[in-house]
């Protein structure tokens, strides 16, 4: 870059927020190999996604394990567009299903080492195929 030209960070606000945070990941990759993991992507603020995306972009030069978890809904742009980029910078994006009645059933058995009963049936129902 020319010395007299404006640096990358003084056009992008968003990557003036963001460098921080991936200064900080890139630094913990060169001590050793680092997992992060980040739930309900889906409600992520635009900085948040903004710092996954660029780890996701550096992720295979680095010791570094993303795991990013999203619900459905709500339908975000941004969260298309994060898969988008994962899968184009050598990453998997998984879309796992609804458990259906039985698989909750076995879960519940395994979990309690017994099947359950009626009443345990009707509230795991109501979780719509979530385990928790």
């Amino acid at each position: 870059m020319h010395p007299s030209s404006p640096c990358e960070t003084d056009r992008d606000p968003g990557r003036i927020a963001t460098d921080p945070a991936v200064m900080l990941a890139h630094r913990l990759c060169a001590a050793g190999p680092v997992v992060l993991a980040l739930d309900d992507l889906q409600l992520a603020d635009e900085a948040t996604l903004l710092v996954w995306r660029r780890l996701c972009r550096t992720a295979t030069q680095r010791p570094l394990l993303l795991v990013g978890a999203c619900s459905p809904v709500p339908k975000r742009p941004e969260l298309d567009l994060l898969r988008r980029d994962v899968r184009d910078h050598g990453g998997t994006a998984l879309t796992v299903e609804r458990l259906s009645d039985a698989e909750v059933a076995e879960l519940a058995r395994r979990i309690t080492g017994r099947a359950p009963g009626p009443r345990l049936l009707d509230r795991l129902e109501l979780a719509t195929g979530n385990p928790l």
